[in-house]
């Protein structure tokens, strides 16, 4: 049975403090301490153990070969340290990310299907600029690096001096343009980039909130949705329907966009947050937001797949109060990449690699 049960994700501004949300509670920071240059370790992301991990009955889970009486893999001792190389891992993973997303036209982010029958022409020009990027040498880096700065200057230029609307897609691509050059800048080493990056941060967080602003007034996020009166039994079995139809195609559509958006908007507020921490050894906690956990929906290549793969999990979509658990709910082999990542930020690292690596 599909379930896109209602999931509102939390103020992007969260502060310092405890932010409640219906799935659980976050505690202070996602990261703050000392700077990285001289401390261990920082405070890790810590949910209310007063939540439920499975609050929502309709979230089942798949424990099928996990240990889950395993002390060694499960007591993850003191949780509220992230340590450096956290950080650090989760910078790499984020290049990695682009360099996957010029190789194969995806990442855990960018849905494949998102730029398939339309590419903007600022993601043309990132796309080449991130290709050349990955591809210099110490002989021709400057060379490249001065092609990323041009294009920076182009996009921002051409963006329009008065409001003008913009469609949900315009406002993905054109974040999606920005967070990947300033990724580009911030952690190439090249001073006057780093520079130059910062000053083009509040763009890039303005341009985020318009994107997550414009996502709740375009009425495709009606699968995640709470907004509804109508009663749950009847809505699963109008979702059903809808699964079953030849119609699929379009439910498909607008899920792929909408789990970008969601999946973009963690990526750049969690990026952010790191590189503050690296910098000046604390941050505000970046959110988060509901999002899909099945390595096979995000996977599947076409409407009909990712239509079976729905039906064939229970379990889609984790809240963040789900999300620490999830390690206790469920098989690392079934779960997307992005949320792995994420799951560094929750847990040891020991506990985390032995999760993916036996389960």
């Amino acid at each position: 049975m599909v379930d896109f049960s209602s999931l509102d994700p939390l103020d992007p501004l969260v502060s310092l403090g405890q932010y409640s949300e219906a799935g659980g509670y976050i505690s202070g920071a996602l990261i703050s301490g000392q700077s990285t240059s001289s401390a261990e370790t920082l405070p890790r992301a810590q949910f209310d153990s007063s939540a439920p991990a499975n609050s929502d009955p309709r979230a089942a889970d798949f424990t099928s070969g996990v240990a889950l009486d395993d002390p060694l893999l499960y007591d993850d001792g003191p949780s509220d340290e992230v340590d450096a190389g956290t950080l650090h891992k989760f910078v790499d993973d984020v290049k990695k990310w682009l360099r996957q997303w010029v190789e194969q036209g995806s990442n855990p982010y960018i849905h494949r299907h998102l730029y398939h029958d339309h590419l903007p022409r600022e993601i043309q020009d990132v796309y080449t600029c991130c290709a050349a990027y990955f591809a210099k040498t110490p002989t021709n880096s400057g060379m490249v690096l001065r092609i990323v700065e041009d294009r920076v200057t182009a996009m921002l230029e051409g963006q329009p001096d008065s409001p003008t609307p913009l469609s949900l897609f315009q406002h993905l691509a054109r974040v999606h343009a920005l967070f990947t050059y300033q990724v580009i800048r911030l952690f190439d080493g090249n001073i006057r980039q780093r520079a130059l990056a910062e000053q083009h941060a509040t763009i890039l967080n303005t341009w985020v909130q318009e994107m997550w602003e414009c996502f709740h007034l375009s009425g495709l996020d009606v699968y995640h949705g709470r907004s509804s009166n109508t009663p749950e039994r009847l809505r699963r079995q109008q979702q059903q329907q809808m699964m079953d139809s030849p119609s699929v195609s379009p439910i498909w559509t607008a899920w792929y966009m909408t789990e970008s958006v969601r999946r973009t908007w963690i990526t750049v507020r969690v990026t952010q947050s790191v590189y503050n921490t690296m910098k000046g050894g604390i941050s505000v906690c970046p959110g988060w937001t509901a999002l899909t956990v099945d390595r096979d929906v995000w996977a599947a290549p076409s409407a009909y797949r990712w239509a079976q793969a729905c039906k064939s999990h229970n379990r889609h979509i984790a809240q963040s109060g789900e999300l620490q658990s999830l390690i206790l709910h469920a098989r690392a082999s079934d779960v997307d990449d992005f949320v792995k990542v994420m799951m560094f930020f929750l847990h040891r690292r020991e506990t985390v690699e032995r999760w993916i690596d036996e389960t």
